[in-house]
């Protein structure tokens, strides 16, 4: 849990269970004030969760903002096991900036592995995109994916645009 903003930019990040499953949870923004995700290492959970959440942008141009990043909750890392479930939520009011936000959640070469578990994905934003999804696809070819063998795969995005003021007279 983040008072602010979780970072790790650099791809360097290793999270990874070996034996038993390892639920890995992400809060940002967790004292009510904005704050954001951006996360583009490695997470291997053997059979547990992935959930990450911020509540807004803080100084990013995202609320969870991944590229490059890979999840994957199968048990041992193959289709035939089990998986758990990946959750990425940027709630209501969502993120807020003056100008254009990228995006309340931004996946960029992210590739996301279940097996039986869901990917829930869920962005609002106040000023931009709910859920941009770049260079990721819903298959195993691509520089990024989201699988799942028998798990759902569910995307909600709620984006606005600042309102224009109208043309002077």
């Amino acid at each position: 849990d983040a008072a602010r903003s979780i970072s790790s930019t650099f791809g360097d990040t290793i999270i990874q269970a070996n034996s038993a499953p390892l639920n890995v949870e992400f809060n940002a923004g967790v004292d009510g004030v904005s704050g954001s995700i951006n996360y583009d290492g490695l997470i291997r959970t053997n059979g547990g969760n992935v959930t990450m959440r911020a509540l807004g942008n803080g100084f990013s141009d995202c609320g969870i903002c991944m590229s490059g990043a890979f999840i994957d909750t199968r048990v041992g890392g193959l289709d035939s096991n089990p998986g758990g479930n990946v959750s990425l939520t940027v709630p209501a009011p969502g993120t807020q900036v003056d100008g254009f936000t990228r995006a309340a959640i931004d996946l960029d070469r992210t590739s996301i592995f279940t097996s039986s578990g869901d990917v829930a994905i869920s962005g609002f934003s106040q000023s931009g995109t709910g859920v941009r999804i770049a260079s990721t696809i819903f298959s195993a070819e691509g520089s990024g994916s989201i699988q799942t063998t028998s798990g759902d795969i569910t995307i909600t995005g709620v984006g606005a645009f600042p309102r224009q003021p109208p043309p002077a007279p």
